[in-house]
């Protein structure tokens, strides 16, 4: 995925030396961040304008990836920041509020492929060549507290339901010229590190899927 490490570095060094700051990722994508020194309280008019122009906004802040580990985000200590904010967004006294307009997975963004219905709660309903697929809330999650682009994870939807489709068309026997190849690992010994790979199990069998190598 691609992510916004740039926004969210300057929004937060800005909001260091002036207490309030937003960065305007796109239309769809917003970082409020405030430096809650000398009792500033953390007040959203500031992105007030931006919230009210998305179709479905969602907004939290980077403290409830702190305080939930099951969103499995990584903490600030490993952004890759400047040292000087992560201290202070570590200890909630830099607090960056992300809103995102949720239907902006909906839109067409990759060919031949979309989003048809999304829920925080139990994932995306997906569809690609006519073949509707699943996934969990979990690319929600990569832009919300991993900012991760939008695009970039619905761009990664669509890669993992190709992967997902070879697999389990290599396991009924049908051909997927299409599709990265896949074929059954009958050794769980096998050592993948010198091709890029994905490892697939479902119940009865193992997978390998092979992926393009970058050019």
């Amino acid at each position: 995925m691609q992510f916004s490490w740039k926004a969210i570095n300057e929004v937060s060094l800005s909001a260091m030396r002036e207490g309030v700051a937003v960065a305007r990722i796109s239309e769809h994508d917003v970082i409020l961040a405030v430096h809650g020194v000398e009792g500033r309280a953390v007040k959203v008019e500031p992105i007030l304008g931006d919230l009210g122009r998305m179709r479905s906004p969602f907004i939290a802040s980077h403290a409830v990836g702190l305080l939930t580990p099951e969103l499995l985000s990584r903490p600030p200590l490993v952004w890759p920041i400047d040292n000087e904010p992560t201290i202070p967004l570590m200890e909630e006294k830099l607090i960056l509020v992300h809103a995102i307009d949720l239907a902006r997975f909906t839109d067409p963004l990759e060919e031949d492929f979309r989003v048809l219905d999304f829920s925080y709660e139990r994932g995306f309903v997906t569809k690609r060549r006519g073949e509707r697929g699943t996934a969990s809330p979990r690319f929600i999650n990569d832009v919300m507290f991993g900012y991760a682009t939008i695009e970039s994870a619905v761009s990664a939807l669509r890669e993992m339901h190709d992967l997902t489709k070879a697999a389990l068309d290599a396991q009924a026997g049908k051909p997927s010229p299409a599709s990265p190849k896949a074929t059954k690992i009958d050794s769980r010994g096998l050592d993948f590190s010198e091709q890029p790979a994905v490892v697939l199990e479902t119940k009865d069998a193992r997978y390998k899927i092979d992926v393009h190598r970058s050019q």
